[in-house]
């Protein structure tokens, strides 16, 4: 999943126009890869997405959503590999 996300937006980096979609794409199959991972407990997946929309309309900081992540995926190392390596490119 790392690679594809990282392979998606190295493409279309250097192609005007085209690395905001890519960066969609990117954050698309970033969602797809954390409710795979939490087909067992949708109601966790329901937290992930609240949390999103909680940074989405200001309402939670970038430190507070960071945090808030680090406990939602606690035993999903990979989950949080796959963030911040999308957060960091």
């Amino acid at each position: 999943m790392l690679l594809k996300i990282r392979a998606v937006k190295d493409s279309l980096r250097d192609k005007p126009g085209k690395f905001e979609e890519s960066m969609i794409n990117a954050a698309i199959l970033y969602v797809h890869a954390v409710k795979d991972s939490f087909r067992d407990k949708p109601d966790k997946f329901g937290e992930f997405l609240a949390l999103l929309r909680g940074v989405y309309s200001k309402r939670i900081d970038a430190r507070a959503f960071a945090g808030a992540l680090k406990v939602l995926f606690d035993g999903r190392p990979e989950l949080i590999l796959q963030f911040n390596a999308f957060m960091t490119s």
